[in-house]
């Protein structure tokens, strides 16, 4: 969990994962942003197969939880951003609600694929 403001947000995100989770780039869906507005950055990367006891269970953490609340109104407003990311080696694949930007890239229009009930 981090506090961070509207025009720093994109910044904060990549000193939460490790190198086996994706690398995001947040953005605003809105037009201006306010340097002065401040949101809490909430941000989680499991393994897929946490709780597999497999040997060969993959590193990557592609099971990612995010969310974004306004510190003043107490409201979650990650509706209001989208999130471009660069998968890590071996990973599985975008997110079923994100297009293939490439390779090893991902939009995602809809952050509700990140919500904690998905």
């Amino acid at each position: 969990m981090k506090k961070t403001t509207e025009c720093s947000i994109s910044d904060d995100l990549v000193d939460f994962f490790d190198s086996s989770a994706p690398k995001f780039k947040i953005n605003s869906k809105k037009d201006t942003t306010s340097c002065t507005k401040e949101v809490v950055l909430k941000a989680y990367a499991f393994k897929n197969a946490l709780f597999s006891c497999e040997e060969t269970a993959s590193a990557v953490k592609d099971d990612i939880i995010i969310e974004i609340i306004d510190i003043e109104t107490g409201e979650d407003i990650t509706d209001e951003y989208s999130i471009s990311m660069t998968l890590p080696e071996d990973n599985e694949g975008c997110p079923s609600s994100c297009s293939t930007q490439g390779e090893d890239s991902c939009l995602c229009e809809d952050l509700s694929v990140f919500e904690v009930e998905a």
